[in-house]
C-alpha cells in the first residue's frame, strides 16, 4: 500500500466535514491533527484519509489516546 496523498477530515460537531491537506508526511499530518484538536476542542471529529497510489481512498479514525499524548 503506497500512500500518494495524506489528508485530515475534520468534522465540525461531528456533522459538517471539511478536508485539510494534503500533508507531505504522516508526522506532519499527526502534528496538524494535534494542533486542530488543541485549537477547536474534542467536540469535533478528526479522521485520517489516505489516497493510495491506485486511487483508492482509505479513511480511518485516530484512537482516543492519540490526542492524550
Amino acid at each position: 500500500m503506497i500512500i500518494k496523498y495524506r489528508y485530515l477530515i475534520f468534522v465540525w460537531g461531528d456533522v459538517d466535514p471539511a478536508a485539510k491537506g494534503p500533508y507531505p508526511t504522516d508526522k506532519v499530518r499527526e502534528k496538524a491533527a494535534i494542533q486542530i484538536r488543541k485549537e477547536y476542542g474534542p467536540q469535533h471529529g478528526i479522521y485520517g484519509a489516505d489516497v493510495l497510489e491506485d486511487g483508492k481512498l482509505n479513511v480511518w479514525a485516530y484512537g482516543g489516546a492519540f490526542f492524550d499524548e
